[in-house]
């Protein structure tokens, strides 16, 4: 029943994110070869004679085409469907305070970028591409660095795990891999949620293990452990400089294929330069195609760097049962369906399903019992 309720919603919100896809891809396709486009940019540059006035004008009015029919569906996916089936603590104002700030910090970021890129745009002619994919690696490290710090606490609150007897027995897991237990927090997750969650963020100094209150009070020690040993794996195994890393040359690959299509589309329609606002319809939604065609392939290298994480967990704790037993909790507790078809792993999921993480940790779990019974009884006398 359980397992029904949860592939329902997970359904569900599969459609929705389908939806988005294709509602996304379809409104940018509209202002990209229709005169929609041409519409917008002649009326960001009716509204100032400066360029990059005219340029932030025409962002604007080119990001709310597109939220038009994608904010319904964010709106039916994120609250709605979420009330549906009991998993929000949020009232509709909450809700709505949350998008907000995160549109803020969004918009607080994504300006000078904004600028900087049509800076760009106007002074470094095709190979504009290059320069921002840089700047853009380099605000993905400082946001991977400042976001415990600055970004998350304006969502929840965090406070050092107060629990002394988990805390003791995490000290000695750490202690085992050879690292110092340090920056390891809980934070209210309840505030949002029913959900229940951990997650490593952070570089350096500010990198952190974050437990959600809720995980804290649906798991036993055990299983605690075995989900700290997880997030500890991706630290071992440098999981967020790969990321990192990975993202930039894929970004770097698409922003250069981007600059191709969109220099030959300038060239056939005569426009006045790259930086012509007619033209940046197009060169946006060439950036939305190549983002939807590789999202998969990042999301397949995410799957493998939990995998990693996982068996790291079996690894190090020993009890790989522990694991399995929390993600079945966290499967009911979230109602993430176990074994999604495959074209749905493909398309959204950055981690495995539950029932292939499941079996690992008891395939693990066996081969250990195998060999501790094998060293056994060659110690038998004989």
């Amino acid at each position: 029943m359980e397992q029904n309720r949860a592939r329902t919603y997970s359904r569900a919100k599969v459609k929705l994110a389908v939806l988005s896809l294709v509602l996304e891809l379809l409104v940018t396709a509209l202002l990209a070869l229709s005169p929609a486009g041409l519409a917008l940019s002649r009326v960001a540059t009716g509204l100032s004679t400066n360029a990059y006035v005219q340029f932030l004008a025409f962002v604007l009015l080119y990001g709310l085409v597109v939220a038009v029919p994608t904010t319904p569906v964010s709106f039916l996916s994120g609250y709605v469907l979420e009330h549906r089936y009991g998993l929000s603590n949020q009232n509709l104002l909450q809700w709505l305070g949350r998008q907000l700030k995160a549109l803020a910090i969004s918009s607080l970021v994504g300006l000078p970028l904004g600028l900087l890129f049509y800076a760009c745009l106007r002074g470094f002619g095709f190979w504009w591409w290059i320069p921002v994919g840089l700047a853009f690696f380099a605000v993905s490290v400082a946001l991977a660095q400042i976001a415990p710090v600055l970004i998350l606490p304006l969502f929840y609150k965090f406070k050092p795990l107060e629990q002394p007897e988990l805390k003791q027995r995490l000290d000695a897991l750490f202690r085992k891999v050879g690292l110092q237990l340090e920056g390891l927090y809980e934070f209210d997750m309840s505030r949002e949620t029913q959900k229940a969650n951990a997650a490593l963020t952070g570089l350096g100094k500010t990198r952190r293990i974050l437990l959600g209150d809720t995980l804290l009070n649906s798991l036993n020690q055990d299983e605690i452990e075995a989900v700290v040993a997880h997030e500890l794996g991706h630290h071992v195994r440098r999981h967020i400089w790969k990321t990192l890393v990975l993202g930039f040359l894929v970004e770097l690959g698409g922003l250069g294929l981007a600059a191709a299509g969109h220099r030959a589309w300038v060239n056939a329609h005569g426009l006045d330069g790259l930086w012509d606002l007619r033209g940046l319809s197009f060169l946006f939604f060439l950036l939305v195609v190549y983002g939807q065609l590789v999202g998969p392939l990042l999301s397949a290298v995410s799957r493998k760097h939990e995998r990693e994480a996982d068996l790291f967990a079996f690894e190090a704790t020993g009890h790989p049962n522990a694991f399995a037993t929390a993600l079945r909790k966290l499967q009911s507790q979230n109602l993430e369906d176990p074994d999604p078809p495959r074209w749905v792993i493909w398309l959204f999921h950055d981690h495995p399903p539950i029932s292939e993480r499941v079996r690992a940790a008891e395939s693990f779990a066996h081969r250990l019992e195998h060999e501790r019974s094998v060293k056994s009884e060659m110690l038998e006398p004989i």
